[in-house]
């Protein structure tokens, strides 16, 4: 074994090593946690221990890649002979350890502390050094851990020598020895990348389960600590909030300002009892801008089945979003909050908001279920749902008996049938989000589908935002919700049930040359319809101004369903003394403001601000004289963007204040 071991190429080897001493170390650092916390990890069954201590293996493997990453590339085109590259390297490898060492110390008493791993929130201990240093020396062996800690370094240094100590038994410039390399280099690689899959393995599927201690388990620390650590940034301005709160309070309507624990909350009790609780069904059309549906203006009749909805619907003209992303609008529809989020461009990915106060979990008696054609893991969807949706049900990619049609998974039309399937098979109340994604490069039709033409597309066609694939995509989204609607209306959960069609956001388009400044208004303005026949939901049009924060708090008031409101969502068909509004916000500019009846204000800053006219969609667009009444709405505009960064940390900020 010896024999054939040396017979390996001299850089494999110490890669081969380093990754065996690392995962080794990286193992035992995590039975030290399991037995440190064992009156806590000993309540959870054997399949929980048995995954996360897999899961968990997944991502020491990934850390120890990412270690080895920068010995891997620069050994495959340099030479490794030398007493240099030894003493480099034995340097490198000693002051990795000893910084990830610190860390895992650290996030051992971070747990024990306040029963959470290692996140960057840390960081917020420096600005009380002095206190947090006492603590420390009071709560904690100090001086014993740093001597152990000492041991071990100097351990792994003398293991490192070790490694590097050996001869080379074959010249790496051999060609044989190149192969073996790149193969190594690249199998190392596919660990890192930890799945097979379209998506790698992160931190989101450290979080599999509903069980708080299964899931700290399977985290590895360092790497939960560099994700959360790359968010810092993205945090709130607690002074900014408090300014604002009054005028915000105000706005929303809440029950009970107090300045000092910043109360949103507002609690729905409706006047009358459902005899049956409802179902709820939101449908969420990936790119579906205004502009290019049929009844609310188009004259192509793209749009044939949706507008059919809408006339037996209430029909909501002017619905924005808060932002341009899909996994966005997944967030800000079940949070009631606009996405904040600059890195990554949605909330779905960060760490740090996976604690969030969602209208969905004030519904204990429904059966809860998400829908989405490809994988789950795309947008960390599968970690924000199940650690924010008690005991949710995700179909996705591979739980379906329809083939996939293209990256994006299975087509819009097969998903929303298996929806229906599966909906029909429910005997208790439901509530089932289905997110689709036909409408989306690479604009694949299945074949197979006999009652839909790919025909009609002219030039007129581009002339009102349409290219060709995307035209008969567009279609096809539309046939596939008509089908659906088709097929519930012969389930006998139909009559009992709201459907909210809507579109996740619009897209860029040159119908009527349309633009808007910073913000690109149209890019933001989607349609929105509540259709329930069976529920007595009349059809009319609602003209004001609905942003998507608002469906949750307007739908289950609109079903008579009781729920407290912490959100800066309102209630629409409730009577607000103040001006209907909408707020928005561009992750890449990190621009943001606010579209009212007659106004429409782009921030630059807090202080810096445009007013347009929301109906001037010309190339260069008019700035309109600012006047007091716009001045309160750029305070409104400040108010929301500084609470909405805050409400998005505000479970976990409340979580770490207890501790």
């Amino acid at each position: 074994m010896i024999t054939l071991f040396n017979k390996i190429p001299f850089r494999s080897r110490i890669a081969l090593q380093m990754f065996i001493s690392f995962l080794l170390l990286f193992t035992l650092f995590r039975l030290v946690f399991f037995f440190l916390n064992f009156a806590e990890m000993n309540t959870l069954s054997l399949n929980y221990l048995s995954n996360s201590f897999l899961i968990g293996f997944r991502f020491d493997a990934r850390l120890t890649v990412l270690i080895l990453l920068p010995f891997l590339l620069f050994s495959w085109v340099l030479s490794v002979n030398g007493k240099w590259f030894h003493k480099f390297w034995g340097y490198y490898w000693s002051t990795i350890f000893t910084v990830i060492l610190c860390l895992y110390v650290a996030d051992l008493g971070y747990y024990s502390y306040i029963n959470t791993r290692l996140d960057a929130s840390i960081i917020g201990l420096a600005q009380n050094f002095l206190i947090s240093t006492a603590m420390v020396w009071e709560s904690y062996p100090v001086i014993p851990i740093i001597l152990l800690m000492v041991g071990l370094i100097w351990a792994f240094a003398k293991l490192v020598q070790q490694i590097h100590s050996l001869k080379e038994r074959i010249p790496s410039e051999k060609k044989k020895s190149i192969l073996i390399y790149s193969i190594t280099l690249f199998i190392f690689l596919g660990i890192g990348y930890g799945k097979w899959s379209r998506y790698p393995f992160r931190w989101s599927d450290a979080f599999y389960s509903t069980n708080h201690s299964a899931n700290q388990l399977a985290i590895n620390p360092v790497l939960y600590f560099l994700n959360t650590w790359s968010r810092v940034n993205e945090s709130y301005d607690l002074d900014g909030v408090r300014e604002y709160y009054p005028l915000i309070s105000e706005f929303l309507g809440v029950d009970n300002p107090n300045l000092a624990e910043l109360n949103f909350s507002r609690q729905f009790n409706p006047p009358v009892q459902n005899k049956k609780e409802p179902n709820i069904v939101i449908i969420i059309l990936e790119t579906f801008p205004a502009f290019k549906c049929g009844i609310l203006g188009n004259p192509l009749n793209p749009t044939p089945n949706f507008d059919a909805l809408a006339n037996e619907s209430i029909l909501f003209s002017r619905f924005y979003v808060p932002k341009l992303s899909t996994a966005a609008a997944i967030f800000s529809t079940l949070t009631g909050l606009p996405d904040m989020a600059i890195i990554n461009k949605s909330s779905t990915r960060d760490p740090f908001a996976i604690h969030q106060d969602l209208f969905i979990n004030q519904l204990p008696n429904y059966q809860k279920h998400f829908f989405i054609g490809g994988s789950a893991n795309w947008g960390d969807l599968n970690g924000f749902l199940k650690n924010n949706i008690n005991d949710i049900t995700i179909h996705e990619e591979g739980s379906y008996t329809m083939p996939e049609t293209n990256a994006w998974g299975i087509s819009d039309y097969h998903l929303l049938q298996e929806t229906d399937r599966i909906l029909a098979k429910e005997s208790e109340p439901f509530i089932a989000i289905v997110l689709t994604a036909g409408h989306h490069r690479p604009y694949t039709i299945p074949e197979n589908i006999s009652d839909f033409e790919k025909s009609g597309f002219t030039m007129k066609h581009r002339d009102f935002g349409f290219g060709e694939d995307d035209y008969y995509a567009f279609k096809f989204m539309d046939f596939a919700l008509g089908e659906f609607i088709v097929e519930a209306k012969k389930r006998d959960y139909f009559d009992n049930t709201l459907f909210v069609v809507l579109g996740d956001h619009g897209s860029h388009g040159n119908h009527l040359n349309l633009t808007h400044g910073d913000l690109t208004l149209h890019s933001y303005h989607v349609p929105m319809i509540m259709y329930g026949p069976g529920l007595d939901i009349k059809s009319s049009v609602y003209d004001g101004i609905v942003s998507q924060i608002d469906i949750f708090p307007s739908l289950l008031s609109l079903l008579n369903i009781p729920h407290k409101n912490s959100s800066l969502g309102r209630n629409l068909f409730a009577n607000h003394e103040t001006e209907e509004l909408a707020f928005l916000f561009s992750a890449s500019s990190q621009r943001y403001g606010l579209i009212t009846n007659s106004q429409y204000l782009i921030h630059s800053s807090a202080y810096n601000y445009k007013v347009f006219n929301p109906f001037d969609f010309s190339l260069t667009p008019k700035e309109l004289e600012i006047k007091s009444q716009d001045e309160k709405m750029a305070e409104i505009s400040n108010g929301f963007y500084e609470s909405a960064r805050y409400l998005r940390y505000k479970n976990y900020i409340s979580k770490h204040a207890k501790n």
